[in-house]
């Protein structure tokens, strides 16, 4: 978590005071990201396109519990129920404590992304693309995004959609379609009628994941 927070602040600082990409020990490709737009990294032009769009890979529940969050609902055993709280009726079982990928969950062992893979500024969605607990290709849905964050990574229903909202809304996704790019823009691809809804930039859009903020300046 820390170094992902140093790498949002470098390339926050590089915004702001361009004489920090001159440091050593900068990597200065992080903050191509900030580009959008155009044939810039992230926009339209330049982003992966992968024409065969495969969803996430379905979960195997009887032979590999997670936490049980599939399609935003919560997956019953036959022979192993679990409770909810009145208002978690459609969360999973929020427990934890097992391996991810669970061992022999093929489906769900990792798989390196190639060039028509989009991926972003996010690691822990990148990894769970790599991973087809989201899409490979990229470009994800609200399901996806609720499911994985509480298989994957023991993220509470409440907090997995409201993530997920956030991703659809502020990091411009489309709310018809619910499909949204974990990395640079493909509004052709996530939006429901561009002409309307104007570009849909994805995590790599600017101010979006990342900022031009600073913890040491107002």
């Amino acid at each position: 978590m820390r170094s992902v927070i140093a790498a949002a602040s470098v390339i926050s600082a590089a915004s702001a005071f361009p004489w920090v990409a001159t440091q050593g020990g900068v990597d200065t490709s992080l903050m191509k990201r900030q580009q959008s737009g155009g044939s810039n990294p992230g926009g339209p032009q330049s982003c992966p396109f992968n024409p065969n769009h495969v969803p996430a890979a379905p979960y195997n529940f009887t032979r590999y519990p997670y936490n049980g969050a599939q399609n935003g609902k919560a997956y019953v055993l036959p022979v192993f129920r679990f409770e909810h709280h009145s208002n978690k009726h459609n969360s999973g079982k929020g427990v934890g404590g097992y391996q991810v990928p669970a061992p022999g969950d093929t489906d769900h062992y990792f798989v390196a992304p190639k060039s028509t893979d989009i991926r972003g500024p996010c690691p822990g969605l990148n990894a769970a693309a790599n991973h087809g607990f989201l899409a490979h290709d990229g470009i994800t849905t609200f399901n996806e995004l609720v499911d994985a964050q509480q298989n994957i990574y023991n993220v509470g229903y409440d907090l997995a959609q409201l993530l997920a909202v956030l991703g659809l809304t502020l990091t411009d996704g489309d709310l018809v379609t619910e499909k949204l790019s974990i990395g640079c823009d493909a509004t052709t691809r996530t939006s429901f009628n561009p002409a309307l809804t104007g570009s849909e930039p994805g995590l790599d859009g600017h101010n979006k994941f990342e900022a031009d903020t600073s913890l040491t300046r107002k």
